[in-house]
């Protein structure tokens, strides 16, 4: 995750990118709706939905099938 934060955000938790996404893990307005979540300027608010949200994405790769 630290390789993550410092590739968004230079581990500046003030970062907020042109699209809006904001925090060390720098979060979409959007994506903050899907949890519990909604204050990424706390880098611990940050890293926990970017930590909930990656499991997320790592959860539905592990449901894909080879079709090979």
């Amino acid at each position: 995750a630290v390789s993550l934060i410092y590739r968004e955000a230079p581990l500046n938790p003030k970062v907020i990118a042109w699209v809006g996404a904001g925090g060390l893990m720098q979060i979409l307005p959007a994506t903050t709706k899907i949890t519990d979540v909604s204050d990424t300027k706390y880098p611990a608010h940050s890293v926990a939905l970017g930590i909930k949200y990656l499991k997320n994405l790592w959860d539905k790769f592990e449901e894909a099938t080879d079709s090979i």
